[in-house]
């Protein structure tokens, strides 16, 4: 027998109850897979049926006889050689003697084909489902159905949503020009594609790459949006990485080159100033020798950032134990003249108990002097000036903070300022390298360095690990 799933078939059918004579027509045998010299009887047609099929079509078949109530039902069959296809029947009464039902019958329709039509857009619907965020929102943007992978990833229930319109995942981040050419391109009945930074329920950022279809009635007429998301926050952080990455490659190359070309005359500068000061406390002159002595201190300040700058640039480290109330108090020497200028307040406060990090004294002299300056220029036009650090650990954690008086960082910023090359003073030459350098620079140490959101000022801190003191003893 021929596989007939393909195939649209359509037969009749029809039982004498007075005589239990069942009587299929050819259409019906081929369908059932059966010869067309085949006669069947009622017990015979229902076993064609899979068992969870059978108690199903037994029911309709005595609702029909027992009440004349018809039937419209689709089973699945079994055929003889083992296919199975799926079967709309239906039934109604043929012939009444009186109210007793005599006659009954119907048709039988082969719909596999479409049944295999519908499992296969189900399980479609499935990976779509499974893969990407859908929305069905109607022409102005309400939302109308969300499908669960836009729940999962979004943090809201559908009902949080329907009936709302995609602003409340509006995060800021994107231009009104931006929409306003997306919904140009909408309007047009042409799709529109491009990636999107929404705002989730708990505030977390996301890329979304969206694709939104127009559909148009059998006038031509906007109807509906239909829109498929899937979140590529992970391959955005990852290009940003290499983008940073190469920019810190060219900067390191350019950097290495002057480095180069002023580590020479600074020597020498270093070696005159060592010689005058000599002479200087030879002839007695301690108030021009103690001048000298601070353009010593600030030699040497520069030629070790001008090392940490070699060793960070070809990834090499000289590490030691570093106590960070002396790295603070080591910055607080090279600003604290702008400070007094500026009439800042600056407060210190130490634990003095705190134990010893791992990584480099002058790369962090270098970090602390940054975020200070940092503070300054943030403060400096402000009625209220203050900043202050603080150093103190917890559960082996050495935590340092500089904090001043500034309100907060934006949020749209906060994502932004451990990038290369973003800066916020652009116009007082920032270079958008100081936080991205010590981020780098915090993270080589196997410390982190993070804007602490939970204060009202404008807040840095700093978390490392304290050396076992077993390792460093030994």
């Amino acid at each position: 027998m021929n596989k007939q799933s393909n195939l649209r078939i359509v037969g009749s059918w029809e039982l004498d109850l007075n005589t239990s004579e069942l009587y299929w027509s050819d259409e019906t045998k081929i369908i059932h897979g059966v010869p067309l010299t085949f006669r069947p009887n009622l017990e015979d047609a229902i076993n064609f049926y899979k068992d969870d099929h059978k108690e199903k079509i037994q029911m309709v078949v005595n609702h029909l006889i027992e009440l004349g109530e018809n039937f419209d039902v689709d089973n699945c069959m079994l055929l003889p050689d083992g296919e199975e296809i799926w079967v709309r029947s239906t039934g109604l009464v043929v012939q009444r003697n009186g109210d007793e039902v005599v006659k009954i019958g119907g048709t039988f329709e082969n719909v596999t084909d479409y049944y295999n039509k519908v499992n296969k857009l189900e399980r479609y619907w499935g990976i779509l489902n499974e893969s990407n965020m859908l929305t069905v929102s109607n022409k102005s943007g309400v939302i109308k159905f969300v499908n669960d992978s836009f729940c999962n990833h979004t943090g809201y229930d559908r009902s949080e949503v329907v009936g709302k319109t995609h602003r409340i995942f509006n995060s800021g981040y994107h231009s009104q020009e931006f929409f306003q050419e997306m919904w140009n391109t909408i309007n047009s009945g042409e799709k529109w594609e491009g990636e999107i930074l929404n705002k989730n329920k708990d505030g977390r950022l996301q890329w979304i790459k969206t694709v939104i279809f127009p559909i148009k009635d059998h006038k031509g007429e906007l109807t509906e949006l239909i829109s498929i998301r899937s979140d590529i926050t992970g391959e955005k952080e990852l290009q940003k990485k290499k983008i940073e990455q190469e920019r810190l490659r060219v900067v390191g190359e350019v950097g290495g080159q002057i480095l180069h070309e002023l580590m020479s005359p600074l020597t020498l500068i270093k070696s005159y100033t060592d010689s005058l000061n000599s002479l200087l406390e030879k002839e007695g002159n301690i108030e021009a020798s103690q001048m000298t002595g601070k353009l010593q201190e600030a030699s040497n300040r520069v030629i070790d950032i001008f090392k940490d700058m070699r060793s960070l640039l070809k990834d090499k480290d000289d590490y030691n134990y570093v106590n960070l109330a002396r790295v603070i108090k080591r910055s607080y020497f090279f600003t604290h003249l702008q400070m007094q200028k500026q009439e800042i307040s600056f407060n210190l406060d130490i634990d003095q108990n705190a134990g010893d990090i791992w990584g480099s004294q002058g790369q962090l002299t270098q970090v602390f002097t940054n975020l200070i300056n940092n503070s300054i220029h943030a403060v400096e036009s402000l009625e209220n000036k203050w900043i202050r650090v603080s150093v103190a650990e917890k559960d082996g954690i050495v935590t340092a903070s500089v904090m001043d008086s500034g309100k907060g960082i934006d949020p749209a910023t906060s994502e932004k300022v451990f990038e290369s090359l973003f800066t916020t003073k652009m116009e007082s030459g920032g270079t958008g390298l100081g936080l991205a350098i010590s981020k780098r620079l915090i993270e080589r140490m196997k410390g982190k360095i993070y804007i602490d959101d939970a204060k009202e000022n404008t807040c840095f801190c700093l978390e490392f690990p304290v050396v076992n003191s077993d390792l460093k003893a030994g």
